[in-house]
């Protein structure tokens, strides 16, 4: 295998990652599994083809392979039962037979088929047959696109983990760069440039197709929020967590003039994250600090403790530059009933803690509360609030801008960081309705679950009594009824719930199993191991923190992290063992 070409398609698949919606030409539905919607699923195949003609051509590009394929044979023996055993028990059968004949199409054909050819067969049956043969179908290209390329890239570079690790650094950073370039545009759209709009209206279709989920997701301008190339600002924050370890490590291992650049990068980069005013962004980026401060700390040397204080400090000055920035460009007064006291000839009196509380409400607090508005939250913009005050009158002073920057941070980490857990705020009414009723399919099936792809058809009947408030969830279930179980399946906003509730805590513990493996060495070895595993290791930590209230397969990064890891693992054990037995022989 020619380590050249296999570092071009690395190079590609890496790139390609942040283009998580690709429009409907692109893509490869039939057989693409979880990267069907994905960019990256072009230089995927394209390795795939190259590798297993290595394999059969020259021999000995599968490392580990027989390891490999007993686990991989253990999860899929465990999947298929817990979905065989559910397709048995399923009870929402009658629901797909009298429920629209399109969301399954094909069906009726087969059906039609068979009774001309004198071979009778009740429907029910072949409804469970087709289903089985769907979600066979769905498991296998799941298991073949996650694990198998994690394994792929594992077997790339095995023996030259530092060489992939430089390549995803390098294709990374430029990515950030685009990211941050585009971004730009959404800064130009939230401060009403019109070039910017109109730029934006043109572009954006091509990267997306506009509306195509419930009549609105994802729109042609989001309202209030950057998401740079991505079809939704949570989406730019769960790539975000992918790509931010790799700025760090570049901003705290080169020197002179670079490191200048890639500090300005780092500051611009986390700007447009705060800008996302996303709570999945804030709540990602607040980790990886923490974790990066954590590792700092616990090294205790000269050097990273100045580290610790740069990230700290640029932290801090981004947080601040970006209140700022909302509160001057995107501000616009609220009619109260103290608008007309503060009516003074060129006075602009913005308090900015009023706008801060308000930000932290709807962004950070807003997270756990399940009767909190979802799609009008999200469009939301950050209003600034004049408040009354016995200080108000010195203030209205023409020209006079009133800052108080304290106030604006609180009410960001209120909208953005304490809302995560608050189940009335945002999005969170449908969010934990969702994770409440995989909670509940889990309870009652906890071994096996349910099935790979059946909980849907439970979640109506497991939803907490709230939901009958809440408009998001009821348009879910509205959809579901016109468009069929298997045509308008309810989603899941957390990937771990939902494990629970298909395949059970059988399964969900021998998913974890690489990961698990992979931290026990990191944190056994903390103190030895190089930057460059460190910085996987944080941004595998990210991407597996996305799980929680969203789906680590929403974007490709995860699995291309755990390949790596598990690369620079091999490595090390290697060279550990070679030194020993060189210290041993000596």
């Amino acid at each position: 295998m020619k380590q050249g070409v296999v570092n071009k398609i690395f190079d590609c698949l890496c790139f390609t990652l942040m283009f998580i919606t690709i429009v409907k030409p692109l893509r490869v539905n039939f057989l693409g599994g979880p990267l069907s919607n994905k960019l990256c699923i072009y230089p995927f195949i394209i390795g795939l083809v190259y590798t297993i003609y290595c394999h059969y051509k020259y021999g000995n590009v599968f490392v580990n392979f027989s390891k490999f394929k007993k686990y991989l044979a253990a999860y899929f023996l465990v999947c298929m039962c817990a979905t065989v055993y559910g397709l048995s028990i399923y009870p929402y059968y009658g629901e797909i037979l009298n429920g629209p004949a399109s969301q399954i199409e094909k069906l009726p054909r087969v059906y039609g088929f068979l009774q001309a050819h004198n071979v009778n067969i009740a429907r029910e049956q072949l409804v469970q047959l087709w289903m089985i043969a769907r979600f066979f179908k769905g498991l296998v290209l799941n298991i073949f696109y996650t694990f198998g390329g994690a394994y792929m890239i594992y077997c790339w570079y095995c023996h030259s983990w530092e060489e992939g690790f430089k390549i995803a650094l390098n294709v990374t950073l430029a990515a950030v760069v685009a990211v941050c370039a585009y971004a730009c545009l959404d800064l130009g759209y939230l401060a009403n440039i019109s070039v910017a709009t109109a730029a934006l209206e043109v572009l954006n279709p091509y990267l997306y197709d506009i509306q195509e989920l419930h009549g609105w997701w994802p729109p042609l301008l989001w309202k209030g929020q950057v998401r740079s190339l991505f079809a939704e600002p949570s989406f730019l924050g769960i790539w975000s967590a992918f790509a931010l370890p790799f700025v760090w490590y570049k901003l705290f291992s080169c020197t002179g003039k670079r490191k200048t650049f890639y500090f300005i990068l780092n500051l611009f980069f986390m700007f447009v994250l705060f800008m996302a005013k996303a709570r999945t962004a804030t709540a990602l980026l607040v980790g990886e600090v923490v974790l990066m401060l954590l590792y700092f700390t616990y090294l205790h040397r000269k050097e990273d403790l100045k580290r610790a204080a740069v990230l700290v400090v640029s932290v801090a000055l981004v947080f601040v530059f970006s209140l700022e920035f909302m509160l001057i460009f995107m501000s616009v007064p609220k009619k109260d009933e103290n608008a007309a006291a503060s009516k003074t000839s060129g006075n602009i009196v913005v308090d900015i803690k009023g706008a801060a509380e308000s930000y932290a409400e709807e962004n950070v607090k807003s997270l756990a509360e399940a009767n909190a508005r979802s799609n009008g939250a999200r469009f939301a913009t950050i209003y600034a609030k004049p408040k009354k005050d016995e200080n108000a009158a010195a203030s209205k002073t023409s020209g006079n801008i009133v800052v108080d920057i304290k106030g604006a941070a609180e009410s960001y980490a209120e909208e953005n960081v304490k809302s995560l857990a608050e189940a009335n705020a945002r999005s969170n009414g449908a969010r934990f309705a969702t994770i409440y009723a995989n909670i509940e399919i889990f309870k009652k099936h906890p071994i096996t679950g349910v099935g790979i792809g059946l909980t849907p058809g439970y979640m109506p009947d497991n939803f907490p009594s709230y939901v009958d408030q809440n408009p998001e969830v009821q348009n879910w279930i509205k959809y579901q009824k016109e468009k069929g179980i298997l045509r308008s399946p309810i989603g899941s906003f957390s990937e771990y719930s939902r494990m629970l509730a298909e395949i059970g805590i059988v399964g969900f513990v021998i998913f974890f199993i690489p990961v698990g493996l992979l931290t026990w060495h990191v944190l056994k070895n903390v103190k030895t191991l190089p930057f460059e595993l460190i910085t996987i290791f944080i941004a595998l930590c990210g991407m597996l923190a996305t799980g929680l209230s969203n789906g680590i397969n929403i974007t490709y990064c995860y699995w291309v992290l755990l390949g790596l890891g598990f690369a620079a693992i091999e490595s090390e054990e290697s060279q550990r063992t070679d030194n020993d037995t060189n210290n041993h022989n000596a």
